[in-house]
């Protein structure tokens, strides 16, 4: 694990990185959206590996590897390569064609607009096609107990409810702790619910944001909440040729820590700070090989999204089933 110093020029918040050049243009990320932000370089620094808590010189902190602008995963030659990596590893992966006309169904029953006018406006395409792929995957009915996990300011577990009657439930830290009608909060790696007490349960763009070992935890996690035959959805899966971290530079003011071995991607105005891209070899170390005792894994690779919009980015979708 490695530590990613705050971006705080002359905070005092330790020794910043010199001889490097001080700064970089950032890339074109978008064919509609540039930046020109300039960054000073020396501002981001690691600390690799330690035992102790402090930094006492400047020879404690390395630049990491680190790429400018947004790490492009969604791109069909990132998306083929992934593929084969994944079929060189021994992992097979399933189509999961969008059917564009069932999709538009959904929408007129869940009634995003009418009912949560402010959720993602700009971007309802992919957040609402992450909801519908998840329940497409999961296939929740009326007995089962379905918990939205990271939810935010997500409507998914009231739109599940409503379309199959279940008991629903929305976790996020923002929430109070504990159990609050609908709404958890606290931990999503310390939930408030009894050992198999949750037969369905989702992560919509959330996964990627679990910092440090905290996906490995949520694992272990639910391999407790999840009752046999339970199953959980991360869509999307995040998936890179090589294993990354993006963040936003200014998102963050305490020390945020990344993996090792990560690229480092800067994207500034990203918005969030901390991005995880799991390569086909991270994601088998840390979480498909890992708990290969308590799920069944089964990978697909999202096709058809160009039928609804240009602005979709899900690729990818892992399903876990409890064995």
């Amino acid at each position: 694990m490695q530590t990613l110093a705050p971006y705080l020029t002359g905070s005092g918040r330790g020794p910043w990185v010199s001889g490097v050049n001080r700064y970089q243009q950032v890339r074109p990320v978008h064919e509609r959206q540039r930046y020109s932000t300039l960054i000073p370089i020396e501002t981001i620094a690691m600390n690799c590996d330690r035992t102790r808590t402090t930094l006492d010189t400047a020879a404690d902190w390395v630049v990491p590897p680190i790429r400018l602008g947004p790490v492009d995963a969604a791109r069909p030659e990132t998306v083929s390569l992934v593929e084969r990596k994944l079929t060189a590893l021994g992992v097979t992966t399933r189509p999961l064609v969008v059917d564009a006309a069932d999709y538009h169904r959904y929408l007129d029953r869940a009634r995003y607009q009418e009912r949560w006018p402010e959720y993602f406006p700009t971007n309802l395409p992919e957040k609402s096609l992450e909801h519908y792929l998840a329940i497409q995957l999961l296939q929740p009915v009326r007995h089962d107990r379905f918990l939205d996990i990271a939810a935010g300011n997500s409507p998914l577990a009231e739109i599940v409810e409503g379309l199959v009657g279940c008991e629903a439930y929305a976790q996020d830290l923002i929430f109070s702790p504990g159990v609050h009608g609908r709404y958890v909060g606290g931990d999503a790696c310390a939930l408030p619910f009894e050992a198999g007490s949750i037969s369905k349960a989702a992560l919509t763009c959330s996964f990627e944001h679990f910092e440090g070992d905290a996906d490995i935890r949520l694992f272990t996690e639910l391999s407790r909440v999840l009752c046999g035959g339970g199953k959980v959805v991360v869509v999307p899966l995040y998936l890179n040729s090589y294993h990354a971290i993006q963040v936003d530079p200014r998102a963050y003011s305490e020390p945020l820590r990344v993996d090792s071995s990560c690229v480092v991607h800067l994207a500034p105005g990203w918005g969030n700070r901390h991005g995880r891209f799991y390569s086909p070899e991270s994601l088998l170390e840390r979480i498909t090989l890992r708990f290969s005792t308590c799920f069944h894994f089964q990978l697909y690779r999202v096709v058809n999204t160009e039928s609804l919009s240009p602005e979709i980015y899900v690729r990818w979708a892992l399903l876990a089933e409890r064995l």
